[in-house]
């Protein structure tokens, strides 16, 4: 509040004080609600006078995490993914494999998609 026009993401950032964990999953949430907030701090996306605000105010993202699992890699074929708050667990080479495919789809380019797809699991096929 004291540097309205500050953002950070990731690792460096706290929102309201809140200790989320240091991983890519918190990070990718923050950067979206983040590039909103820089695009409408920069393009003056104002929002209605509000509650008898004597000014228009623009309209910012609170950020709200969202956990959606975890994944990790135990070596070159074997991983172990768990979500819905342990509800879907899964281990061995099959999650190796989702883990990737899941990584491919997360990927903002479709080469970068294809990129993460292929390397390592073509191997494995």
């Amino acid at each position: 509040k004291e540097h309205p026009n500050v953002y950070a993401i990731g690792d460096c950032s706290r929102p309201k004080k809140v200790p989320y964990a240091a991983t890519a999953q918190v990070a990718m949430q923050q950067a979206t609600v983040a590039s909103w907030n820089v695009y409408a701090t920069l393009t003056n996306k104002y929002i209605p006078k509000r509650n008898g605000n004597d000014r228009d105010t623009v309209e910012l993202l609170p950020f709200n995490f969202i956990n959606l699992g975890e994944m990790m890699t135990l070596g070159s074929n074997d991983a172990t993914i768990s979500s819905l708050n342990g509800l879907v667990e899964i281990g061995g080479p099959a999650a190796s494999w989702l883990r990737r495919w899941i990584y491919a789809v997360r990927m903002p380019t479709a080469k970068q998609g294809i990129k993460a797809a292929v390397d390592g699991t073509g191997r494995k096929l």
